[in-house]
């Protein structure tokens, strides 16, 4: 599978972007979270000035390093890199096999652990406020007279077994 290197210049500011892709490397955006912010801001006015593919992983990882620390693209302010490109990582999955807790189960101790510690938590003002605002005004389902008629029945079976017992109706 061909592996792209590349790097892009945002054409008015001239911020770049190093990275690597799968994609077409001329109409991919990139996915780095500052250089996205920063095409948000700006606007995706961008060109891509350097392409190269690669077959093989370790030759793609040699060079990716290597360009990184030549242009000391995480720390340089050019740059819109947080960290180097090694190449192999991207935005990272954390499904299926690649979560660490893949096919295992918590214990009864973690369980209960965990369920004492979010006993007694309150929700914030703000995640009231917004769960209110986005049911208010909501039409609620009008029930079926069948399973009206259920409840009832089931109220009338509540009171007649009360009936008769000391202290009760």
């Amino acid at each position: 599978m061909t592996v792209y290197l590349y790097a892009k210049q945002h054409r008015s500011t001239g911020m770049r972007y190093f990275g690597k892709t799968k994609n077409n490397p001329y109409t991919y955006k990139g996915s780095g979270t500052y250089w996205l912010r920063h095409l948000k801001i700006h606007g995706n006015d961008v060109e891509t000035t350097w392409v190269h593919a690669y077959e093989d992983e370790s030759i793609l990882k040699r060079e990716a390093e290597f360009l990184s620390a030549v242009y000391d693209i995480a720390n340089s302010k050019e740059w819109a890199n947080l960290t180097f490109e090694n190449g192999l990582d991207g935005k990272f999955d954390n499904s299926g096999s690649n979560n660490g807790m893949y096919g295992k189960r918590h214990t009864e101790e973690v369980k209960k652990a965990h369920s004492e510690r979010m006993k007694g938590r309150k929700q914030s003002l703000s995640t009231v406020a917004a769960r209110v605002a986005k049911t208010t005004g909501q039409i609620r389902p009008t029930q079926s007279e069948y399973m009206k008629q259920r409840w009832a029945e089931r109220k009338m079976n509540n009171l007649n077994c009360r009936i008769g017992k000391e202290g009760k109706v």
